[in-house]
């Protein structure tokens, strides 16, 4: 699962300053329907200015929706049935920033993708890692067969399965992983189940394994955007798209307590801050995103 924004970036974005190698969905999410193009990123240094900014727009948004927000497989199955696999790039980023699992060379290890949508994230891994198994699942059966069409799923067949799984309701029925992926999924699902999900997860993953999340912060641009347009609000820091999918804007320490709570000792945290720009239009956007790495003891 990941987030709707009907937007992509420019495949050449200059990236060379960060090195963070983001992928064209994880840099746009403005959800407003219209193509841009953006050529250029680089840090964005988080002032506290730039906060209480952020805290005054989001905070004059006082109108919640009155809305159904229970039906998100039918939404995410829609999304997928017009997508298809030619949404979202691939992150080959996850290379570099998840050196945990990419520099382990045992002779197997496996990894539990969780919300793997059409395999953005593990395909790039099983594509490096020949001594990688994939247990990979989302609730969308549409992004599951999609993912099967991949080139890598036929020869790879021994070494990836996936399921139809609804991370809220069903049980994560794949054995204990080494290694799992929570990219940009929380998110898309209502915070009220987002302590029992993390429980699922810590009964999933061995003794010092890792678990690799990254999602969207408080005071992102799209959480601005939200507030600004007053109409999408469902509860705090949780708004509805356009097409009905839903977006959370995590606390670091919110998210950290969490897994904390159910043996995952915090490792590393970070707050990922860029500026995108978009220079024929001269129209920047300030992405944060939070980057965690969490291993069970």
């Amino acid at each position: 699962m990941e987030s709707n924004t009907n937007e992509n970036t420019n495949n050449n974005i200059n990236n060379n300053e960060n090195e963070d190698n983001l992928s064209n969905n994880d840099l746009n999410n403005s959800w407003d329907g219209k193509k841009k193009e953006y050529d250029f990123v680089h840090d964005l240094e988080f002032t506290e200015e730039l906060k209480q900014n952020a805290i005054k727009i989001i905070n004059e948004d006082n109108i919640l929706l009155n809305t159904d927000i229970t039906n998100q497989n039918k939404n995410w199955e829609k999304f997928y049935k017009f997508n298809k696999t030619n949404f979202f790039q691939d992150r080959h980023y996850i290379l570099k920033e998840f050196m945990e699992l990419n520099n382990d060379t045992r002779p197997s290890i496996s990894l539990l993708d969780m919300g793997c949508g059409v395999g953005n994230s593990f395909y790039p891994l099983i594509k490096i890692k020949n001594n990688l198994i994939v247990y990979a699942f989302d609730f969308s059966n549409r992004a599951i067969n999609n993912a099967k069409t991949h080139k890598l799923y036929e020869k790879n067949k021994n070494r990836i399965f996936l399921k139809n799984l609804d991370l809220v309701n069903d049980e994560i029925d794949y054995p204990s992983c080494d290694y799992g992926i929570l990219m940009f999924v929380l998110s898309a699902i209502n915070p009220e189940y987002h302590e029992k999900i993390i429980e699922k997860i810590s009964n999933k993953i061995n003794k010092d394994g890792v678990v690799f999340f990254r999602d969207y912060a408080k005071y992102d641009m799209a959480q601005i955007r939200f507030a600004q347009r007053k109409k999408n609000k469902v509860d705090e820091n949780l708004y509805m798209r356009k097409d009905k999918t839903l977006s959370y804007f995590f606390d670091q320490k919110e998210i950290e307590n969490l897994f904390n709570k159910y043996n995952f000792q915090t490792i590393d945290s970070k707050l990922v801050s860029r500026v995108i720009e978009n220079r024929k239009e001269n129209k920047k956007m300030n992405r944060l995103w939070l980057q965690i790495k969490f291993k069970k003891i």
